[in-house]
């Protein structure tokens, strides 16, 4: 399954392996503005 950051901002599951793992969070608005960061998690 993997790592998934769910509606409610938590992250959960299981990393498949060990390793920095990069990833984007979007965000949009019911205006439709929309913005995007990147991030990483490393998993030891």
């Amino acid at each position: 399954m993997g790592m998934i950051i769910g509606l409610d901002g938590y992250l959960t599951g299981t990393a498949p392996a060990v390793g920095t793992y990069s990833f984007s969070v979007c965000v949009a608005d019911l205006s439709g503005n929309t913005d995007c960061r990147q991030s990483s998690i490393v998993v030891s």
